[in-house]
């Protein structure tokens, strides 16, 4: 894409089968509330404080290293599971919905799909190998029949409790503590207290069908990007640490970030210079730190 080039603004719906847009729509928790409700994913789902030898990444990044097909049955399945269970407030973990509700829903069983058995067959064994996948990564649990408990995604395999008011205050507190310590050299990701606030995503971007369009590398770049951005529209800087916190693979992060710009999602814009021309022998042009910005996604239900 030529930077500067006008963009249309990009809708999921233009890019889905009408079925899965509808039952997107339609999926009766999500529909039950207001365009204004925000899903609560705490940072623990996609970051880590540091890369540590031996310590698997976070869940989302784990899914990204299957096939691309399986990653994003399983991106979709746990992210249409945290949106549906956010209208509750996690106040309840369970959740009661059959293979062939999610396999609408993540975007495998289309309408020329629902009346032939053998692609609905299937439909169902992708979104049942997914839900085995969470099960077996102590995401979630089968609690019954149709029904799957969300788990904490630190591993623990507890079910899910968000913070409470108190938990939160003494959590900055402690961060107040440690500031006062150590100044400017205060290190949080060192420290027991290095998760921030969960990330808050619009629902809209589960009802208008944009997390079952985007592929799994992109859905995880977008929800990055996301977590950077410190106010709608405003230029994200990434810092270094990215890497280390969101540990995608070179090829994986610029793959999703390929995709959201070639659709008109987000915007390359020119950053600090890292080196000039001629200072490189691979290269006979100016570098430049790339910033992005947010600016073609419909927030809409459309």
């Amino acid at each position: 894409m030529v930077i500067g080039m006008p963009v249309a603004r990009w809708n999921a719906a233009d890019h889905l089968d009408p079925g899965v847009l509808a039952a997107c729509r339609t999926e009766p928790l999500l529909s039950s509330l207001g365009p204004g409700h925000l899903v609560e994913l705490p940072q623990r789902v996609l970051r880590q404080p540091k890369r540590r030898p031996g310590v698997a990444p976070p869940p989302l990044i784990r899914m990204l290293g299957a096939g691309r097909q399986a990653a994003e049955v399983r991106v979709r399945t746990y992210l249409w599971l945290w949106a549906s269970l956010s209208t509750r407030h996690y106040a309840d973990v369970n959740l009661r919905r059959t293979t062939g509700e999610w396999a609408r829903l993540v975007g495998v069983l289309t309408d020329d799909a629902v009346h032939h058995q053998r692609k609905r067959a299937e439909a169902a064994r992708r979104v049942s190998r997914a839900i085995h996948y969470l099960s077996s990564e102590c995401l979630v649990a089968k609690a019954g029949d149709h029904v799957i408990t969300l788990l904490d995604p630190d591993g623990s395999a507890t079910p899910y409790r968000p913070w409470s008011n108190d938990e939160r205050a003494e959590r900055e507190r402690a961060r107040g503590d440690l500031s006062r310590a150590y100044g400017y050299r205060t290190d949080y990701r060192r420290s027991q207290v290095w998760e921030d606030n969960p990330l808050m995503v619009p629902a809209t971007l589960w009802t208008n069908g944009t997390i079952t369009t985007l592929s799994a590398a992109a859905t995880v770049a977008l929800l990055v990007l996301w977590d950077y951005e410190t106010k709608p529209g405003a230029i994200i800087d990434l810092p270094k640490s990215r890497a280390y916190e969101y540990p995608v693979t070179h090829s994986t992060w610029h793959k999703g970030l390929a995709e959201l710009e070639t659709n008109g999602i987000i915007r390359r814009k020119p950053g600090a210079l890292i080196f000039t021309a001629g200072n490189n022998p691979r290269t006979d042009t100016d570098r430049h730190r790339n910033r992005w910005r947010i600016e073609h996604l419909s927030l809409e239900v459309v």
